[in-house]
């Protein structure tokens, strides 16, 4: 099996999509085993590879055992080879390289506008590409992990902590206790009854009403975090609520 530790992530990703370009064309046309299969070139240079580093890739990858084979540089070869000896079909005055075409099943300008494939083994090359899919997948869950492990959040003496910068709330009275509530149990989602029991014991004992949109400075106080961490962050999502509850985005615990 090809080492796909020898290559950078960026090489990865060409090999990758010039394989998926190649297996879907031999889906859609099936494999020519006597000839040889003829894939467009444009269907690659669409995509920004060309001939040269189709052909290298695809080398490269043939090197594991006998798997793909490029037959342009031999079938010009030989072409050309013909053309030198003026050899003719026998009993006529036709010479080989005239009906070259008719022999080879390719013209000298499908050498040009085609790679001429010889598939050797096709299951190989599928396993190949699911391998390359795998290890690109298991990159970027890793980078993911990587990442929100960098932009965990603390809070302390009414600052916040997150991705390298430190959020004052000092001068926020909601916004600093509301960090304050959530931070005692950061994984909870907390409803707004909770908090309200947690900030007021007058209203817990029922000595002063409690207001029906109390809630609502609990809300605000959730926007008014969002906007200032997005502010020094970027980070758009840090407070998740509705009308009933409250807490801190999972992604940032």
């Amino acid at each position: 099996m090809i080492n796909l530790n020898e290559f950078s992530t960026e090489n990865l990703k060409k090999i990758q999509k010039i394989l998926k370009i190649l297996l879907d064309e031999l889906e859609l046309r099936g494999v020519n085993e006597l000839t040889g299969t003829k894939i467009p070139l444009k269907i690659f240079e669409k995509e920004g590879f060309y001939y040269d580093e189709v052909t290298a890739i695809l080398r490269r990858i043939n090197k594991e055992g006998n798997i793909i084979e490029i037959t342009n540089e031999e079938l010009k070869a030989s072409l050309k080879d013909l053309r030198g000896t003026g050899v003719r079909w026998p009993g006529s005055d036709t010479r080989f390289d005239e009906i070259y075409d008719t022999i080879a099943g390719f013209t000298e300008e499908d050498l040009e506008r085609y790679l001429i494939l010889m598939i050797e083994n096709l299951e190989k090359l599928k396993e190949i590409k699911q391998t390359i899919d795998k290890k690109l997948t298991e990159g970027v869950e890793s980078m993911i992990k990587i990442r929100d492990k960098k932009i965990k959040a603390k809070y302390d003496k009414e600052i916040l902590y997150l991705k390298d910068k430190e959020i004052n709330f000092s001068n926020k009275p909601n916004q600093k206790e509301l960090l304050a509530t959530l931070f005692e149990e950061p994984e909870k989602n907390w409803s707004y009854d909770e908090i309200q029991e947690k900030w007021d014991e007058m209203m817990e004992s029922g000595l002063v009403d409690r207001p029906e949109d109390y809630w609502k400075k609990f809300y605000s106080a959730g926007d008014d975090i969002n906007t200032a961490v997005a502010i020094e962050t970027q980070i758009k999502d840090f407070i998740i609520k509705n009308t009933k509850e409250i807490r801190i985005n999972p992604k940032y615990i």
